[in-house]
Parts: structure tokens; sequence; C-alpha cells
């Protein structure tokens, strides 16, 4: 019989014949279900903390999935690893979280599917998993990660326009990629007193300078770090540079000369002294 709407009569012995039965609609589905598994989507990569979370997605309701229908064995972090599956959302039997935990020391942790992990409501098991992203780095030691600011010279006079040397020095675990983030405050203005924060970085850290501008007055440029994550410790997280106002102060005489007449009666005479700026 196949898939589509079929009416039924039938026939006794006597071959009397019944009323046609109302329409009956029949579905055939002999289609296994496919799953894909990949890394879930707030999963840091590389990881220093657990449960390490992938995210296995099928194309259809199923049932039966359990912990022991995901495969850890591929990984090459030490163990043993253990597995934990919870359905996710949008909790329709179609998505699952495959959460990853135990490791004792670095290495990759790899999460597959095989087949027949699950079944649909029509019975058909599941093909094996696919995914071009099961795979996290897992290392604890960045967790050691740490970052240093420094400038240079603290003070640089606003006529000293060039640039200031900035350096971010990355200390602890310095294999793999880790980011930190920075904000700029201070008195400075961009642009006015100071037009660009660059640089180059690896895995030790970063150099980098700050362009400078010339000034009237004192300016301060404050450089702040702050971890993008858990995994990032800012120490002597703030830098700041002052860009110093060199104008020093002056005095105007209001003359240079006073004359006098030696047989004039004696009379004051007045000399204004004059502040000029700073």
């Amino acid at each position: 019989m196949s898939a589509d709407t079929h009416s039924i009569t039938a026939t006794d012995a006597a071959d009397n014949t019944g009323e046609v039965s109302e329409a009956l609609s029949i579905t055939i589905d002999n289609t296994a279900p496919a799953v894909t598994i990949n890394q879930a989507e707030s999963q840091d990569d590389p990881a220093a903390d657990t449960p390490v979370r992938f995210t296995a997605v099928f194309s259809e309701p199923v049932s039966g999935f359990a912990d022991e229908d995901a495969d850890t064995s591929g990984s090459t972090a030490a163990g043993p690893l253990s597995v934990l599956i919870t359905e996710a959302d949008p909790a329709d039997g179609t998505a699952y979280e495959v959460a990853i935990s135990g490791m004792s020391g670095a290495g990759d942790v790899i999460v597959t599917i095989p087949a027949h992990a699950a079944q649909d409501a029509a019975g058909n098991t599941s093909t094996a998993g696919t995914g071009d992203d099961s795979t996290v780095a897992y290392d604890p030691a960045l967790n050691d990660i740490a970052y240093e600011l420094s400038v240079s010279h603290a003070t640089v006079a606003e006529g000293d326009e060039g640039s200031t040397a900035l350096t971010i020095t990355r200390s602890g675990a310095t294999s793999g990629e880790s980011a930190t983030d920075f904000e700029i405050g201070g008195t400075a203005t961009f642009g006015e007193d100071f037009d660009s924060i660059g640089g180059t970085g690896g895995t030790s850290g970063l150099t980098g300078s700050i362009s400078l501008a010339a000034d009237e007055s004192d300016e301060t440029v404050e450089i702040t770090l702050s971890g993008t994550d858990g995994t990032v410790n800012c120490t002597n997280n703030q830098a700041v540079l002052t860009i110093a106002d060199d104008d020093t102060a002056g005095f105007t005489l209001s003359k240079t000369e006073i004359a006098v007449s030696e047989s004039a009666p004696l009379t004051r005479k007045y000399l204004s002294v004059c502040r000029d700026d700073g």
C-alpha cells in the first residue's frame, strides 16, 4: 500500500459487500532522522573550564537519546570523560545539549554520535552524526593567563609630538589565543591631545604606541585593561600618561625705564609687574 488517501470496503462469505468506509489517510515513514553535533554557541574555544558544551540537532523529533549515545573516545584530553545529555530549546525533541566533564589534563574534547542513537515516532533510527565544529581545545592552564600594562614614559611634554611606547605583557599560559579588552579615559581628547593607540601582538603580549599632539595644559590618557572572560586576569591593569603643559609662567614690566631729575623734589614712581600665563 502506498502513502496516500484510501477507502476500505468489506465482503463477507456470501459475497455481500459492505458500505465504503470514510477516507483514511495513510503515511508511510521510512526516513531515518539525521543529526548534527557542533560546539554550543556560547562555548569558548580554547576552553579552561568544564563542562565543555556541544549541541546535537536532529532533523525531526526523536526519543531515546541518552548519555551513552555520545562518543568521546576520540578525545585527546585526559579523563575519564563523562557525558550528560539534556533536552534544549525549542524543547520539541529535536535539540539536545551534550555536556562533557571529567577532563584531568589538556587536550581536545571530541564528540561524535554513532548511528542508531535515537529513533523517531515511526521507529526509524538516526543516522551517524555529522558536523564541522565538534572539537574543543581544553587547557586548564588558560586560567593562569595574566596581562600587565605599562607605558615607557609616564609624563611627556606637550610639545613632544611623536609617540610613547605602550606595552601589554602576557604571562602564565602563552599557548593558544587569548584576548583582553581595554578602555580609554582621562582628560585628554582624542584627535587633539593624542591621535591613536595601536600596535601588534602575539602570544607574549602587545607592543604599541600612543601618538601625541601638542596642547595647552596638562592632560592625561588613562588606559585600563579588563578581562574578556573569567580566564583572563589583569594585574597592574591601568597606565596613566600625562601630557604636561610646558608653557612656563612669565612676567612683564609695565615700564622698562624710569627717569627722574636729581634736582626735582622727591616723589614716588610706580612699577607694575604683570604675570603672563602658566
